[in-house]
């Protein structure tokens, strides 16, 4: 068994994670992800000796190596260097489904650095993502202080009108996830506008994205149900095409 040392991200959340997609033996988005995570460790304060982003690396591309459809897990904290392996949640069945999302009773804190890293402290999403499970949804949606949208418990939002995607910008709250930054690179005629719980519920089709499920369409928000996911699949189709290229 691995043993954890005791430090600050042990005893008070001050620790950074990120989780990667493997695809036909290839970790997918893997730089981007240490980047975030290296910003996290720098924005949190956390020097851990035993960081070294070619070693990390390495290892995470050695782990991936004839493996498809698993998630590769780094955590850092100040003494702790842990890498983990679990299956992906995420499955076609999942996508043909479709998410159910329901607002989160806790409000998203825009003006704390946590929000906007991959920190250790997520109490307030495993409570949310719990009840939401409970009341028979997927996934919580969740509000800052101002009452804006900003993100669910795993993923980021995108909503559709009129043919226009919109997400929600990073100063109302939330994480910049790397599929979030991969299609804003692909596909600029994304808006980042600020997004009120009104303007969501309107809209012709919503999706999620994070890097494990790709991009998800959400099928209700609540009691409203959302048919449409033409732009989500357009989109999906961007990610694939990525995706056949890593492979080759």
């Amino acid at each position: 068994m691995e043993t954890i040392q005791f430090d600050q991200g042990f005893a008070y959340g001050m620790g950074v994670f990120e989780t990667i997609a493997v695809h036909c033996g290839k970790t997918v988005f893997c730089e981007p992800h240490l980047d975030r995570l290296e910003q996290g460790m720098e924005r949190l304060n956390i020097r851990n000796r035993a960081y070294e982003r070619s070693a990390v690396l390495e290892e995470l591309n050695r782990r991936a190596v004839g493996r498809d459809r698993i998630v590769l897990k780094l955590i850092v904290t100040e003494k702790n260097l842990i890498f983990r392996e679990r299956n992906n949640p995420y499955s076609e069945e999942t996508r043909r489904k479709g998410l159910k999302l329901c607002f989160a009773e806790a409000r998203r804190n825009e003006t704390s650095p946590f929000t906007y890293h991959k920190s250790l402290q997520r109490g307030d999403f495993v409570l949310e993502k719990e009840n939401a499970l409970r009341r028979g949804f997927d996934e919580p949606l969740f509000l800052n202080h101002a009452g804006r949208v900003t993100e669910t418990a795993a993923a980021n939002l995108f909503c559709v009108k009129d043919g226009v995607v919109r997400t929600p910008p990073l100063s109302d709250g939330l994480l910049n996830g790397v599929m979030r930054q991969f299609l804003l690179g692909i596909f600029p005629e994304i808006r980042e506008e600020s997004l009120r719980p009104e303007a969501v519920k309107n809209a012709d089709e919503l999706f999620l994205t994070n890097s494990l499920m790709g991009i998800m369409p959400v099928t209700s928000l609540e009691d409203i149900r959302f048919e449409q996911r033409t732009r989500g699949e357009e989109l999906s189709a961007m990610y694939l095409a990525y995706l056949r290229k890593l492979k080759d």
